[in-house]
């Protein structure tokens, strides 16, 4: 009878044990959600701004980076270790089946301004107190500089006088765990993943505005959704934290012809992309085009205003579907579609919600003034 006890006590004790680490950090690491079943021509996706081992603060080793990429179904990760890119030699000697795909860029530690981040980059820059000097860096190799986790409490980007950056992370995952780390850490170890997710993971309306402030300069500058990942533990050589939620926080679509390195960056750096919190629903579906006169142009691309612009929205669930143009929604609907017809020169973009909060996130379509004769 003692053993007998003995033997159910334990169990229940297990099972309490499990319960409590079945949420989204520690112990049973599921996924939060099934990736898609079959993939779309030219769209790939992936994760943005992932730390490895080559960082100070992180122990992610490149294979784990992989496997994980696979399990979650990811047809690349963009890597930005600290100050170095090491990892992209051992990379290449590597021979590592694609997908997925690492494309190695650069975080960036100005000595003032905040972090920076380089993509499209075969050195790390020189390490200057001159912030513009880096950028101007970034452009002499063909890259992209795009500030990181801008409006971070703890790690903001300060300096807005550079005004030729490229992009900018609008939705950094690090940051909410900053802001209540001991609060998260709870909920984690009781939450499914999925809610886990759900729960934290809420529209950024401050990064927002930000960015459509500087679009307003007329410039054009792309949006980054980053999940900025670090594994800050590895005892005996096993990793605690959950690297699967990190890669299926937040994803970035990107439109390309081939999942090549180059066109991946430039896609990136030119805004050919879109950003989507996929707990709410898988998002490959998403499209946002704009016609006229014969003419078309997708995200990060440009149109006319010689005459009237079609632009069009389709998503790939019902939700609440806001086009937004120069930082102002002008049309807002429920369904699956929306179109609108302008002839005003501006950017336009679009966000979806679904249960109140952000799903999915455009880069913009910019329509041109009219040529005067």
């Amino acid at each position: 009878m003692v053993s007998w006890r003995k033997t159910t006590n334990s169990k229940l004790i297990v099972a309490l044990f499990c319960l409590a680490f079945s949420g989204c950090t520690f112990i049973i690491q599921n996924p939060a959600f099934a990736p898609p079943k079959s993939k779309k021509p030219n769209l790939f996706r992936g994760v943005y701004h992932v730390h490895t081992q080559y960082s100070h603060d992180s122990k992610a080793p490149l294979e784990l980076v992989m496997e994980t990429a696979q399990k979650a179904g990811l047809d690349f990760v963009v890597v930005t270790d600290h100050n170095n890119m090491n990892g992209a030699n051992v990379y290449q000697d590597m021979n590592a089946p694609k997908p997925p795909l690492l494309v190695f860029g650069n975080e960036i530690s100005t000595w003032h301004d905040g972090h920076l981040g380089a993509l499209g980059i075969k050195e790390t820059p020189p390490n200057t107190g001159e912030t513009a000097k880096i950028v101007e860096f970034i452009h002499n190799q063909g890259g992209y500089a795009v500030p990181a986790h801008p409006d971070s409490k703890r790690k903001p980007w300060t300096n807005w006088n550079i005004e030729n950056f490229d992009g900018l992370e609008i939705y950094s995952l690090s940051d909410i765990f900053y802001v209540d780390t001991f609060r998260l850490i709870l909920k984690a170890f009781f939450f499914t993943p999925k809610h886990f997710l759900k729960s934290v993971l809420k529209t950024p309306e401050p990064a927002l505005k930000l960015w459509d402030s500087q679009l307003l300069s007329g410039r054009r500058i792309a949006a980054f959704g980053s999940i900025d990942s670090h594994l800050k533990f590895r005892p005996l050589g096993r990793h605690i934290e959950n690297l699967l939620l990190h890669f299926q926080a937040v994803t970035m679509y990107v439109l390309a012809d081939e999942l090549d390195e180059k066109k991946m960056i430039d896609a990136l750096g030119h805004g050919r992309s879109f950003i989507a919190f996929e707990m709410r629903g898988i998002a490959q579906d998403f499209s946002f085009t704009a016609e006229t006169n014969g003419e078309s142009a997708g995200m990060g691309e440009s149109v006319s205003a010689e005459s009237a612009v079609r632009l069009m929205v389709k998503s790939p669930q019902e939700g609440t579907i806001r086009l937004i143009h120069n930082g102002r929604t002008i049309r807002e609907t429920e369904g699956t579609a929306l179109t609108y017809e302008s002839s005003e020169p501006g950017f336009y973009r679009v966000e979806i919600d679904r249960g109140g909060e952000i799903w999915i996130i455009s880069n913009p379509i910019y329509v041109t003034p009219q040529e005067s004769s």
